[in-house]
């Protein structure tokens, strides 16, 4: 099934004889296409949108079957460990969506999840400002960023480093959300975790494909490893939760450990989860909280820096809601208010360049299983289409992504315009930021649940950084830097080579 959503992808995309070549080799017409019978993939947003939400009520298409099917390729669990994990997952599943609604799954709790996770002095603390061959001297983020001292940080002056941009607020974006999960102290215990997260992550695709784990490639061992660490260190932090909750061990090593842990906890204990699947289980939700939410923060920036002028009128609008002051005793910048509930809402130049960003990066996709058969139209042109059956056991996926790049819809498709998403609301007469037809965290029922939190994070982040920091290309002059081109990935496109920087502290009239 994945070959097939693949390849349509890459030749839609490539267009010319590529297109060609693959209608060529499809099952049906229309806007069907697929090798078999049994998996379809639609990318025509016409069809494929009303067929996703119609066939939610009668649960005609579902996704609960999909999501099992990725978490047996992607976790890493045998046939039979996978029948009681399956077990596990099925009775557990509707109470642990409840523990983490509670904190990561609508607007209150999200906000207050980031509040608490203090992103005006993690940025103002975003570099060590000490070369990276020493890896236990970098903060977890900097482990990956291939840190280069330029100049030293002093009171006097500010340092300037060079660093793989992408790389840092990629790897500073997960620590922050991993911290709101597993807590501070279990990341300093595992200081490998975010490395092993992107070495795991990088082989989400292959593992999805099905292929084999002792396939002699060195990458995919080293996914595999990682994924095994990561299983690992999860499942004995829960087992400590556990033995905590039962009474045989104090609260010290668990003190920053946040609530939500502990309620899934509760629920693994309450559905008797057993300590291996509890790891399995968080691994993936770690890897979900992360995978595409990380990288969409990082091209954010990214765009942003490429584009001076842009980047004024985001320092611009931003600058009422994070408001910075000269600390007295280092007399560096500091973020001293931060307001996520404004940036969020109240800063429509920043959400469209986020929406510009997914529009140009993010690769959405929904799968489905046909739970019941279901009819698809063969046309939108026509008053009564032909229709095309999709058989009960069968699957189906719509390719939202595909229209990002489409002409007709997006003019320019190639080029960074974040004002094409503005729009002006008749009621308030303002400006406001609306993604349309652009499909970012999916449709219906397999919607993206953590989209608030994410797209509270990121842009959280990427208006922290653009206040405290400016970027230059690595030879110290301004302007020139390019935004690297992106290659296909897991959900969120992939840069290829990095894109390097120098950083330093801005400065204060």
């Amino acid at each position: 099934m994945p070959l097939d959503i693949v390849l349509t992808s890459v030749c839609v995309t490539a267009g010319g004889k590529a297109r060609k070549l693959r209608n060529v080799f499809r099952r049906f017409g229309g806007p069907l296409y697929g090798f078999t019978a049994k998996h379809q993939v639609i990318y025509d947003p016409d069809i494929s949108g009303p067929l996703l939400i119609s066939g939610q009520p009668d649960h005609a298409l579902e996704t609960r079957s999909v999501m099992w099917s990725l978490f047996m390729r992607v976790g890493g669990t045998g046939k039979e460990e996978g029948e009681e994990l399956h077990t596990s997952w099925q009775s557990s599943y509707k109470d642990l969506l409840i523990a983490l609604e509670r904190t990561f799954l609508n607007e209150h709790g999200a906000a207050n999840a980031l509040a608490s996770g203090n992103i005006p002095k993690r940025m103002s603390n975003l570099v060590s400002y000490v070369d990276g061959s020493d890896k236990t001297l970098l903060k977890a983020w900097e482990r990956t960023a291939g840190v280069k001292v330029i100049r030293p940080d002093t009171a006097e002056q500010p340092g300037i480093v060079e660093v793989d941009l992408m790389n840092l607020l990629r790897d500073f974006g997960a620590h922050l959300a991993i911290s709101l999960l597993f807590g501070d102290k279990w990341l300093e215990n595992y200081p490998e975790c975010i490395e092993d997260l992107w070495k795991f992550e990088e082989q989400v695709l292959f593992l999805t494909l099905g292929l084999p784990r002792w396939l002699p490639l060195r990458s995919f061992r080293e996914g595999n490893a990682a994924r095994t660490r990561m299983t690992g260190q999860v499942g004995e932090l829960f087992k400590k939760i556990s033995d905590y909750q039962d009474g045989n061990t104090s609260i010290d090593e668990l003190s920053d450990v946040p609530a939500v842990s502990f309620g899934r906890s509760d629920v693994f204990r309450k559905h008797n989860v057993g300590l291996y699947h509890r790891g399995v289980i968080e691994t993936s939700l770690l890897l979900g909280q992360n995978s595409n939410t990380q990288r969409a923060t990082s091209w954010l920036t990214i765009f942003i820096c490429c584009n001076p002028d842009l980047l004024q009128r985001l320092r611009d609008e931003v600058a009422p809601y994070v408001i910075i002051e000269r600390n007295a005793k280092t007399s560096r910048p500091e973020i001293t208010h931060f307001d996520h509930n404004s940036i969020h809402n109240k800063c429509p130049m920043l959400k469209a360049a986020l929406y510009e960003t997914f529009r140009l990066t993010n690769e959405a996709t929904s799968v489905r299983h046909v739970y019941k058969s279901v009819e698809v139209p063969m046309s939108t042109d026509l008053e009564k289409p032909k229709m095309h059956t999709l058989p009960q056991g069968t699957w189906v996926t719509a390719l939202h992504h595909l229209i990002q790049h489409d002409p007709a819809i997006f003019p320019d498709p190639k080029t960074f315009i974040p004002d094409r998403f503005l729009q002006i609301d008749p009621i308030t007469g303002k400006k406001v930021a609306r993604h349309g037809c652009m499909k970012p965290w999916g449709v219906g029922s397999g919607m993206c649940r953590g989209r608030t939190y994410a797209e509270k994070q990121v842009l959280a982040v990427a208006a922290a950084f653009i206040t405290l920091y400016d970027v230059q290309s690595v030879d110290g002059k301004g302007g020139g830097m390019k935004v690297p081109q992106g290659l296909p990935g897991t959900g969120t496109k992939v840069p290829k080579g990095g894109i390097r920087v120098r950083l330093s502290r801005r400065k204060l009239d």
